[in-house]
């Protein structure tokens, strides 16, 4: 390909921006593969490594044909990044490194996060063959792109991120892109599924028509303010049941961490019997929102106290007799289980299953609130 027609190339795809940074990248490769600059200069091995100037002492012809293809290869990146970006292209031009002005060009469009993955992966998705374009062209843009999706992977990225990912694409593809509330929600760079479905959720609840699935009728940006605003203050009035205080739950309660640093504290002493001390037959998972309930072996004196404590604390229906089952709340988790229907107050039905360690699955009825009373060397807190 001459030329002329290189450069061509290179004058359509425009300037890049973090919209197009696929097609820009797409475009710029294209153009240095018919410049045959790309492969003896960014073609990575399968170690992933791009190939090397020789050592001039060693190869002086391989030098030199290396540095005229990096010196071309430079003209056509500041040709294609444009005057914009010529104090991040202007650097490794005089050192005549194309790699390395591609690589920061790539780090100022291409953050790794899950917005930007995001907006690559429907890009992907939406690749459509032009008319124009014959089949081995097509599929040469369709691996383009996948690679452009998998450079903006952080490093350590693993299955189980790509699955939440996933998931994360298909709920946002059911709401209407163009909304600006699903332009709010994935302004956040750290945004993830758990994130996008609260939002989701909560000015659901205030708001059911708020919530721009595709099809549905459009929604101002003054109006996704309100709604998002609405919806922040509806969450902010948790109330704490700790402290009593709104604005948070009692996971994120500093004063509850206190008090919990403090039970730490006596148990180290010996002064209470601890979750150690009277750690059961113990059901459930051992991770988050399994079952927190320990069948404990209770000593007459520790009966006849009945001290609870805010990191092993049981309710009982008696003040004057131990439960047959105490419960072993585990402050790290976002929910615990209790068979005893009486101990909760406020109940939602919410029926979903729940594996147990055992591989036994059982359902949940509703969800609610338990408060405790907990004692402390003897003095009672706030619940």
């Amino acid at each position: 390909m001459s030329e002329s027609l290189v450069l061509t190339k290179i004058a359509a795809i425009g300037e890049p921006t973090a919209n197009n940074f696929s097609t820009w990248t797409w475009g710029l490769t294209s153009a240095l593969r018919a410049a045959k600059v790309w492969d003896p200069i960014f073609a990575k091995d399968s170690s992933g490594r791009v190939p090397q100037c020789p050592e001039e002492s060693i190869n002086a012809a391989g030098y030199r044909e290396y540095q005229q293809l990096a010196l071309k290869a430079c003209g056509h990146i500041v040709d294609a990044a444009g005057y914009t970006n010529s104090s991040i292209t202007d650097p490794y031009d005089q050192r005549r490194d194309p790699v390395g002005m591609l690589n920061a060009i790539t780090a100022k469009y291409a953050e790794k996060t899950s917005s930007t993955r995001f907006a690559s992966l429907s890009n992907q998705l939406k690749a459509e063959r032009n008319m124009n374009e014959d089949w081995v062209e097509y599929i040469t843009r369709l691996r383009e792109l996948q690679k452009t999706t998998q450079r903006l992977r952080p490093d350590h990225y693993t299955v189980e991120d790509l699955d939440s990912e996933v998931l994360l694409f298909t709920l946002v593809h059911s709401l209407d892109a163009s909304s600006p509330f699903v332009t709010s929600l994935l302004a956040n760079p750290h945004t993830s599924f758990d994130t996008v479905a609260d939002a989701i959720t909560r000015t659901y609840h205030v708001n059911k028509d708020a919530v721009p699935g595709k099809g549905s009728a459009p929604i101002s940006s003054a109006n996704a303010a309100t709604i998002i605003e609405e919806a922040n203050a509806a969450y902010n009035s948790i109330m704490c049941f700790w402290c009593e205080k709104p604005g948070h739950p009692m996971a994120k309660c500093t004063e509850a961490q206190a008090a919990k640093k403090l039970w730490l504290a006596s148990k180290g002493t010996g002064s209470s019997s601890g979750r150690g001390g009277n750690r059961g037959q113990r059901g459930g998972r051992g991770s988050r929102g399994g079952n927190r309930r320990s069948v404990a072996t209770h000593s007459n004196d520790e009966a006849s106290a009945a001290v609870e404590f805010a990191g092993n604390a049981s309710t009982t229906l008696s003040p004057s007799e131990a439960p047959p089952n105490d419960w072993t709340v585990d402050s790290g988790a976002s929910s615990s289980m209790t068979p005893r229907r009486e101990w909760v107050h406020s109940i939602v039905p919410d029926r979903r299953g729940v594996k147990l360690a055992d591989g036994s699955i059982i359902w949940s009825e509703g969800r609610g609130v338990v408060t405790f009373k907990p004692l402390i060397n003897g003095k009672a807190l706030k619940p």
